[in-house]
This record gives structure tokens, sequence and C-alpha cells, in this order.
């Protein structure tokens, strides 16, 4: 049932995309995207450490959904955006990179449904003050952490879906393979 559902949803963006598998062309998009993902994580951490190392007034504040101070989150968090940044920009394996920009984008969204839910008056401090600095009004800049959210959040779930096809169809390949070498050498010892 689930896996009818992964082939369906990967056909659909294999036809939206014109990939139907992991190839050569989506291997590069892959890595592309990891790349991309890399940088965002990488500009949204360091906004958020330097944020956090700050004097503004709001950082002393607790967090509506966790309680803890501004400024101890946005140093927790922007630490393991980096970290996962760097993850990105090297050399991992690609699925590694993939389940850790899907696992925090999860995390992203569970804030952003916990920040709706709470009625906060405020918007996602997800830049930190870098929204200051750029002279972004908040709305413009929930807007472009929403529109960063769900571009990590489709993608890495996206090339997740193709690499796990991918890998499928070398399973159920190899799988083909060893059954017709067991079929050949039977009837290669009583034929």
């Amino acid at each position: 049932m689930v896996g009818d559902f992964a082939s369906k949803l990967v056909r659909l963006c294999g036809l939206l995309y014109g990939v139907t598998h992991v190839t050569r062309q989506s291997g590069r998009r892959l890595r592309l995207f990891a790349l991309s993902a890399g940088v965002l994580l990488l500009v949204t951490g360091v906004a958020k450490i330097v944020s956090a190392l700050g004097n503004s007034a709001v950082l002393a504040r607790p967090d509506p959904i966790l309680g803890i101070h501004f400024n101890h989150l946005l140093m927790s968090v922007g630490v393991v955006e980096f970290a996962v940044a760097i993850l990105c920009l090297g050399r991992t394996t690609q699925k590694l990179a993939l389940g850790l920009i899907a696992a925090l984008s999860i995390n992203f969204l569970s804030y952003r449904v916990g920040l709706w839910i709470s009625d906060w008056p405020g918007y996602c401090p997800c830049l930190g003050t870098l929204t200051q600095a750029l002279h972004l009004s908040a709305r413009h800049a929930d807007l472009l952490t929403l529109l960063m959210l769900v571009y990590l959040m489709l993608g890495s779930f996206w090339f997740l879906a193709c690499t796990w096809r991918g890998h499928e169809r070398q399973r159920k390949s190899a799988s083909s393979a060893s059954t017709l070498t067991v079929i050949s050498g039977y009837s290669d010892q009583h034929g």
C-alpha cells in the first residue's frame, strides 16, 4: 500500500521533472539541490549564530514553543544548521544529506505550526537579526523563510523518493538476475 503510493508519487514527480528514476542527470540535480540547500542552511545558520551573540532585547525573552531564551534557541539551531550545511557542501553521502535536510524541514514545519497554533503575534525568527540587516519587513521575512522551508522540504523528499525508487529497481533487478542464475544452473544440471 505504502509502496504503491510512493511509486505513484515518484511517477507523478517524474512526469513533472522528466525523470522517472535516478539517472546521471538526476544525480547532478540531486547534487545541485544538496549544494543549494547547503548554502541556504549555511547562510541561515550563520545568521542565527551571529544573532544569538547580539544584545537585542528579544534574545532574553523565552521562545513561545520551547520556553528557552531566544539566544539559546538561535545558537542551538544555528549550530545544527551550520553542521548540516557543511555535510551538504562536502562529499557526504547524498542520502545522509537528504535525510538531514528532510529532518530539519520537518522540525521547522513543526515549529511554524506550533507558532500558528499558539497565535504567536510575531513572525518566525528563522533568520535572526539578518532580516533587519536586509531591511526586510516581518511579513517579507516570514514569506522568505516559508519559501525556503517549502524548497528544502519538497526537494529533500522528492530526491529521497527518487533515490529509494532507484534502489528498489536495483534490488528487484539483482533479485531477478539471481533467480535466472539459479534457474539456469538448475537446467544445466538437470537438462
